[in-house]
């Protein structure tokens, strides 16, 4: 980012002002920004490519996420939701992946991170002529970096989750106590949590997430705009 640049975002941010491209007059802003980079900034303000007193206005809630290929459990649950996203897109029969093809995507090392791999299953999901996506289908690109398919590891796959041995059991007033909680907010934080957790096994697809909630589409979406509120 240029430095003059830099100059006008840490004047918004300490001021609350912006003035309008062709404007004349100072108009006040309350906004919440969100930043983000690929860059490491305490080496850009070191080299004097970004501005220190910037980089500490920005740096109030750090958030560090990792490379796709430090979570290698994600790359198969990502591949699922994707090519039934881009399934539902071109109105086919979502694409499934041999366990070859399985191994190998989990093996490779997606420089891209999550949106190289959005965009390959969405060629995928364009160009395969089959339901299921062989080690055939894949670019030399991956096959070259992954090596000898057999000499590959198991992918790694995320712990089921585990019934409870107990049994269910309805929240109560020790409960209510114990988390120093209004009865509403209490009840907001217990939706909230299975609005997350329904949506955590549908891989984000809505609809389904309404299915397993027994609700309908348009009151899950409802209920999360009010979350985000």
């Amino acid at each position: 980012m240029d430095l003059t640049l830099q100059v006008k975002i840490l004047r918004v941010l300490q001021e609350k002002e912006i003035e309008r491209v062709g404007g004349s007059s100072i108009k006040s802003v309350d906004v919440r920004v969100v930043a983000a980079t690929n860059r490491d900034l305490e080496v850009e303000v070191a080299a004097g490519r970004f501005r220190e007193d910037l980089y500490y206005r920005l740096n109030v809630i750090p958030l560090q996420l990792p490379a796709l290929r430090e979570r290698d459990g994600d790359i198969l649950l990502l591949c699922d939701h994707f090519l039934q996203k881009f399934g539902d897109k071109q109105q086919r029969p979502r694409l499934t992946l041999s366990p070859d093809t399985r191994k190998i995507l989990a093996a490779y090392t997606w420089p891209g991170n999550v949106r190289e791999l959005e965009n390959f299953m969405e060629r995928m999901t364009i160009l395969c002529d089959s339901n299921s996506i062989t080690p055939a289908d894949l670019p030399r690109k991956i096959l070259d970096q992954v090596g000898v398919i057999a000499e590959l590891p198991e992918p790694i796959s995320p712990a089921p989750v585990r019934p409870q041995q107990a049994g269910f059991q309805w929240p109560c007033i020790q409960d209510l106590n114990e988390q120093k909680l209004p009865l509403k907010e209490f009840l907001d934080a217990v939706e909230e949590k299975l609005l997350l957790e329904a949506l955590q096994q549908a891989n984000g697809i809505k609809n389904q997430a309404a299915e397993i909630l027994g609700v309908k589409r348009t009151t899950l979406i409802e209920k999360l705009k009010k979350e985000k509120n």
